[in-house]
């Protein structure tokens, strides 16, 4: 972790370029990658599980600091031996408030279609995700790196032959990085 600070650190203090706010008419495209490591012991049985996710993303400002984008989101889960794919495809909101010359703290909400597959069968739904802490670093007028740690998520799946509701609300702590081009 302390190597992890001292290259943010490195990469902030050595950062010559000069970075614009976020201004109406602005578009990008990114891609986010996170990683997530999980484990739990349930009556004396213990699980790990590992999470790979996924998302490019295209978005413009239509007016300052307010950003709206659309992105399509893949995740790959294993628990044991057990594996679920899901796919997410929605509209996202964010909005940049400035924390320093080149930093911003940027709060997202993210609406859409969601698509869960385990065992050969799939399972239809809707999520909403709210990003909690969400910063962006702007090194250049062109270039930002993303990165979020807290999100709020909601998921309602629902089966047509079977009745199958479930509803997911859950507090997670996900990592992600990812890079936007500014055009």
């Amino acid at each position: 972790m302390r190597k992890f600070f001292y290259c943010l650190v490195a990469i902030l203090a050595l950062s010559t370029y000069d970075a614009s706010a976020q201004q109406k008419g602005d578009k990008y495209m990114s891609g986010n990658l996170g990683l997530g490591v999980t484990s739990a012991i349930v009556q004396d049985v213990s699980a790990t599980g590992v999470a790979f996710a996924v998302q490019p993303e295209v978005g413009f400002f239509p007016i300052d600091n307010l950003m709206l984008g659309f992105s399509v989101g893949y995740e790959l889960e294993s628990v044991s031996s057990d594996t679920t794919h899901t796919l997410f495809v929605g509209p996202k909101l964010a909005y940049y408030v400035p924390l320093c010359e080149k930093l911003y703290y940027t709060p997202s909400l993210q609406v859409g279609f969601c698509l869960l597959a385990a065992d050969g069968s799939g399972v239809p739904g809707f999520g909403l995700s709210a990003s909690v802490f969400a910063v962006e670093y702007r090194p250049s007028e062109r270039v930002g790196i993303s990165g979020s740690l807290l999100s709020l998520d909601y998921n309602l799946l629902a089966s047509g032959g079977v009745v199958l509701n479930t509803v997911d609300l859950g507090l997670t702590i996900r990592p992600s990085v990812g890079v936007k081009l500014y055009f």
